[in-house]
């Protein structure tokens, strides 16, 4: 989605559900879109 490739995707959900692993669950949130 063109939100997601503009990084705006992965940090929303991050924002909407912070997890223990912030960081890396951006990382993991951005890769996992872009293989999407």
């Amino acid at each position: 989605r063109p939100g997601d490739q503009l990084g705006i995707g992965p940090v929303v959900l991050q924002a909407s559900r912070p997890a223990p692993s912030g960081q890396i669950d951006v990382a993991t949130t951005s890769v996992g879109f872009g293989g999407l």
